[in-house]
């Protein structure tokens, strides 16, 4: 992983995202970066394999051991999965997402609920144990991270699509709507990277196509929120609704 940690901060210093760096892949450091997602997913493919095979005891017990591990691997390479199959035209990645990544986002969410019920459990005994807000302290560690979820950009890729499709497909304005929703949601709570707004994303190349679709006139949180400057400062932890 070490690898692609730097893969990702080499990418962010070029000013394009990994995923964007991984989907054109014009640099022959790109093809190194195929390796180890190569290598990573074989690795994991075959330790989550073992898990989901063993007696339930023994396999939750395995679970425990490497799912902090196996959810940074997710979160770091399954975007590259996704650059792959959207650069070949591949639309509904969800539709043909490979198991390991789905078990792993299962069971991280089985462990998350486990720990947020005993979390208000000592809460309620203790309420001097109540800390800040999830999202305050992610606002301080945003620039360092990875995307809460490690879909994020099917989301972008499919909201690109529906801009093309807008004369064709009735349902298309109302996703897109939907798709507002979703990241408003993701950004206030600083759950996605703040490399989503460097000038060559797939967001902001989707943000230039929607603002020319909707117009001027246009407005709603999402719209108005990118509209200000405020955005550029997420990655100090201001919200992107904030008005300064």
């Amino acid at each position: 992983m070490a690898n692609m940690e730097w893969y990702k901060k080499e990418s962010k210093d070029m000013g394009i995202g990994y995923y964007d760096r991984y989907r054109n892949k014009r640099y022959a450091s790109d093809i190194n970066a195929e390796e180890y997602k190569k290598k990573l997913s074989n690795y994991w493919h075959d330790t989550v394999a073992e898990a989901a095979n063993k007696p339930q005891t023994e396999g939750a017990a395995m679970r425990v051991r490497f799912l902090f591990a196996g959810t940074n691997y997710r979160r770091m390479i399954e975007p590259l999965h996704i650059a792959e199959y959207y650069k070949e035209g591949g639309t509904n990645y969800v539709e043909v997402r490979p198991p390991h990544f789905v078990l792993l986002e299962q069971w991280f969410k089985e462990d998350e609920k486990k720990k947020k019920e005993k979390r208000e459990r000592e809460e309620r005994e203790n309420p001097q144990l109540r800390s800040a807000s999830k999202s305050n302290s992610k606002a301080k560690s945003v620039a360092s991270s990875l995307n809460d979820d490690s879909c994020f950009w099917v989301h972008v890729e499919e909201a690109l699509i529906l801009c093309d499709e807008l004369a064709s497909n009735p349902d298309a304005k109302q996703k897109l709507i939907e798709f507002e929703h979703y990241m408003l949601d993701t950004l206030e709570n600083f759950a996605v990277t703040p490399d989503i707004f460097l000038p060559q994303s797939s967001f902001m190349r989707w943000w230039n196509k929607y603002k020319e679709i909707v117009g001027s006139s246009y407005s709603s949180e999402l719209t108005d929120a990118m509209k200000r400057p405020t955005y550029r400062r997420y990655a100090d932890g201001v919200s992107v609704l904030a008005v300064l």
